[in-house]
């Protein structure tokens, strides 16, 4: 969750500077690349109930962060506008199904769901809020495409810890004889 939504959070803020000073786009065209980018995590989200429902939790997420690790580095190293977009898009897809399946494994992940949920979706929202800063501190230094590499870095950090997403077994409750 942390890797997705740090890559949520910094297309927030960053990807329309990064397609206008980095990509030499203008500010409407990266204002135009952003809502492509809204309007494909939206849609992801809208439409990959049935994707989750085949593939379940952890095969999602692994296929959603792969198409989100193709997508920053075509958004990074774009050199057409068509290209760079693709990456949006893709990108999108990335962080799309992270937070709500991260939220639903840790409700069904033991005992205290609600204590489960909060700590999760305070992750979630952390990395949502500081990602963009600490993007924001290493594109001082180096630029807002080169400061973008660390999104790509923590997608494949996601794609790795997807196993965690796996269901909890149920403990089965075998019936004991009693030995008297």
């Amino acid at each position: 969750m942390l890797g997705v939504e740090l890559g949520e959070g910094s297309a927030n803020n960053w990807l329309a500077l990064a397609a206008t000073d980095g990509h030499g786009q203008t500010a409407t065209i990266g204002a135009l690349f952003f809502t492509v980018f809204a309007v494909s995590e939206a849609a992801t989200r809208v439409f990959a109930g049935p994707v989750v429902d085949r593939l379940g939790r952890v095969r999602t997420v692994r296929w959603t962060t792969a198409l989100g690790i193709l997508g920053a580095v075509l958004f990074i190293v774009g050199t057409t506008w068509w290209l760079t977009l693709i990456g949006v898009v893709l990108w999108a897809v990335g962080v799309s199904m992270g937070f709500p399946l991260g939220m639903s494994a840790a409700a069904q992940s033991g005992p205290n769901p609600a204590a489960r949920v909060s700590v999760v979706a305070s992750i979630g929202y952390f990395a949502n809020f500081a990602g963009p800063p600490v993007i924001g501190a290493i594109a001082e230094q180096v630029g807002a495409l080169s400061a973008l590499w660390l999104i790509a870095v923590l997608f494949v950090a996601a794609f790795a810890a997807s196993g965690s997403l796996r269901p909890v077994a149920e403990p089965t409750h075998e019936r004991v004889s009693d030995p008297r």
